[in-house]
Parts: C-alpha cells; sequence; structure tokens
C-alpha cells in the first residue's frame, strides 16, 4: 500500500461511520467509497475502483516524501468549535524508514478546508487535492 485515507463522521451527517476517501496500491490500484445521491440504492456507500498511472503513483509519492519532511506534528485539531458534526480523517503511509505513518486530522465540519493554508503543510494540502481530482471530485 502506498497510502490510504479514511475518515470517520459523527454527528449530523450522511453517512455517518467510517469512509474509505482513498487507498492506493503500488501496483497502481486504487480505491475509494462514494456516497449515491440518487437511485436505486440511494444513501448507500459504493466501493470504487481506478487504475492510477505511473506518474500520478510518483507525484503522490514526491508529496508523501515532502509532507515527511516538513511534518511538525501528527495530529491537526480543529479550527472551529463543535456544532454538528464532527470529522476525524486518518492519513496513513510508509515513511522513508519503512515505518508506517499516520497523521490525524479533527475538523468540526464535514469537510476539510484545505485553502486554509496556515494550518496544513503545504505537501499535505496538495496531496488532497490531487487525490480528490483523481477521485472525480467525490
Amino acid at each position: 500500500m502506498v497510502v490510504e485515507i479514511k475518515v470517520r463522521a459523527e454527528g449530523v451527517v450522511s453517512p455517518p461511520g467510517e469512509t474509505l476517501m482513498f487507498r492506493l496500491f503500488r501496483s497502481g490500484l486504487a480505491e475509494f467509497d462514494v456516497h449515491n445521491l440518487t437511485g436505486e440504492r440511494k444513501n448507500e456507500m459504493q466501493r470504487k475502483s481506478i487504475q492510477v498511472d505511473e506518474s500520478d503513483i510518483l507525484e503522490i509519492g514526491r508529496l508523501l516524501r515532502e509532507l515527511e519532511i516538513s511534518l511538525h506534528k501528527r495530529e491537526y485539531p480543529p479550527n472551529v468549535p463543535m456544532t454538528d458534526v464532527r470529522t476525524t480523517t486518518t492519513l496513513t503511509y510508509k515513511s522513508s524508514t519503512g515505518q508506517n505513518l499516520t497523521i490525524i486530522l479533527y475538523e468540526n465540519d464535514s469537510a476539510i478546508d484545505f485553502t486554509a493554508k496556515q494550518k496544513y503543510p503545504e505537501s499535505m494540502r496538495k496531496l488532497f487535492i490531487k487525490i480528490g481530482n483523481m477521485r472525480g471530485g467525490n
């Protein structure tokens, strides 16, 4: 596995519980969960798979190495007080030493704002934006 990102949502949020935001394997296979908002399977989670090309795998690897170098902390507290939603995003990947490294982002709303440049390292912001684009904005 190259990287895995999971989101756990609590409170007034749909869907509650844990979802797979993105998991990338060295083979280039990537998986992620999508919340169906319409149709026969409305409000169900669906696991999707895509094949990621080598250049994207290399870019994600580069961003993870940059993140490891620039990482000052492994937990990021929420920006705003708890209202009706709490999310916990867990980013796990193998460090340059071969150990699993986990970073936890806590937020008190349904989506992490990666435009908040002062809160997250630049490489983390770029990584999440890249993955969001690969998921097709889902």
